[in-house]
C-alpha cells in the first residue's frame, strides 16, 4: 500500500476531527456516542474510509490506555491493522487485533476502541447496511460465517455475534490495498470499483473461514435461521411458506412460528421485503413498465406494488425512479 494514501486519510481524518463542528457535536452527545452517518459518509456514498484516531491528536501520553469515548453506529465497520496494534471494548471483552486478523464489527455494537502510539496505524471501511443486504449477503455462500453474521444481524436474529474476526492472507492485504488506492484517487466509477473490491474481501475472507474449519466439529443438523431467510431470498419470486418448510423439515406451522420468534417478521412480510428491494432495483437500473416488474417478482399486480412501496418509501415507484436517477 502507497504510503501517501496512508498520509491523505491520515490529514482528512485529522481535519475532520478536529473542526470544530465535530468537537460541538461529539461534547453534547448522550453516553454512548451515536456516530451519524452524515459525518463518516459523502453524499450518495454507501463506503467509507478513515484512520483511527492517533493519540497524539489529543494530546494523550504514549503508550495511550485510555479507550475512546464508547460510541455506536449504524453502519457495519472493517477494522484493518496496517501497522502495531488495535485495541477495542466490546460487549465488556478487551480484544487486542494485530497484523495477523481482521474484525468485523456490527451496527449499533457499543464499543470503546483505542490505540497506544502514533506508530500503530488502523484502518476502518466503513459500510452502509443497505449495501450489505442487497450485494454482498446474497453473493455469500449459505454454509459460511459470513453469511450467518450478516443475516443474524439483519433480521434481528436472537444469539447473534456483534462482532466476527478473521485470519488474514497476503490476498486480504493485496485487496485492501486496492480498496484504499480506489478510495483515495476518486477516478471516474470508484464507486462501482470499490464495491467489486468489497466483494472480493468478502470472498477472501469466506475462503479463509472454509479453509480454516475442516477440523471443526460438523455442523448441527438442524439449521440456523440465517440460512433459512438465505433460502427464501434466493427464491423469493416463486417461494411458499410450504416450499420453505419442507425443504428444511419444518411443518410450515412450526417455521412461521419460529420466523416471527427469531426475526420479529412473518414469512410474508420477510418475502414482500425482498421483492419490493429488488423492485428498487429495477426501477434504478433498467426501463421495465412497473406491470412487467410486478409480474416477474410475483406481485398480484402493479396497484398492490404501487401501495407497497408508497408505505415503505413514502414515494411512488415512479417518484423513486426520477430520484435514483438524479443522483
Amino acid at each position: 500500500m502507497e504510503q501517501r494514501f496512508i498520509d491523505q486519510l491520515v490529514l482528512c481524518e485529522r481535519q475532520r476531527v478536529q473542526s470544530p463542528q465535530n468537537r460541538h457535536f461529539v461534547r453534547d452527545q448522550l453516553d454512548p456516542w451515536i456516530v451519524s452517518a452524515d459525518d463518516i459518509f459523502a453524499p450518495h456514498e454507501e463506503v467509507a474510509i478513515n484512520v483511527h484516531h492517533l493519540p497524539s491528536w489529543y494530546g494523550a501520553p504514549q503508550p495511550n490506555t485510555h479507550p475512546m469515548k464508547p460510541h455506536k453506529h449504524i453502519f457495519f465497520e472493517f477494522v484493518y491493522v496496517y501497522s502495531g496494534q488495535f485495541h477495542s471494548v466490546v460487549d465488556s471483552e478487551s480484544l487486542v487485533l494485530g497484523q495477523d486478523q481482521v474484525i468485523l464489527l456490527n451496527p449499533n455494537q457499543v464499543h470503546a476502541p483505542y490505540i497506544e502510539r502514533d506508530s500503530d496505524l488502523v484502518l476502518n471501511i466503513l459500510i452502509k447496511q443497505p449495501l450489505i443486504d442487497r450485494t454482498f449477503a446474497s453473493l455469500i455462500s449459505r454454509d459460511n460465517i459470513l453469511f450467518d453474521f450478516f443475516y443474524n444481524y439483519i433480521y434481528g436474529i436472537s444469539g447473534a455475534s456483534n462482532y466476527l474476526m478473521v485470519d488474514r492472507t497476503p490476498r486480504v492485504d493485496q485487496i485492501i490495498s486496492s480498496i484504499v488506492e480506489e478510495y483515495c484517487e476518486r477516478r471516474p466509477l470508484f464507486e462501482q470499483s470499490l464495491i467489486g473490491w468489497i466483494i472480493n474481501l468478502f470472498t477472501e475472507l469466506a475462503r479463509v473461514y472454509s479453509e480454516r474449519k475442516t477440523n471443526q466439529p460438523a455442523r448441527p443438523a438442524k439449521p440456523g435461521m440465517a440460512e433459512i431467510i438465505g433460502f427464501i431470498r434466493e427464491n423469493y419470486a416463486t417461494v411458499t411458506l410450504s416450499e420453505t418448510a419442507k425443504t428444511f423439515s419444518y411443518s410450515p406451522s412450526y417455521l412461521s412460528y419460529l420466523i416471527k420468534k427469531e426475526t420479529g417478521q412473518t414469512f410474508k412480510e420477510i418475502v414482500r421485503d425482498f421483492r419490493i428491494e429488488s423492485a428498487c432495483n429495477f426501477l434504478k437500473n433498467t426501463q421495465l413498465t412497473l406491470e412487467q416488474i410486478s409480474e416477474i417478482l410475483g406481485f398480484q399486480d402493479s396497484f398492490y406494488i404501487a401501495k407497497v412501496f408508497k408505505q415503505r418509501y413514502g414515494i411512488s415507484p415512479s417518484e423513486y425512479r426520477k430520484r435514483s436517477r438524479q443522483q
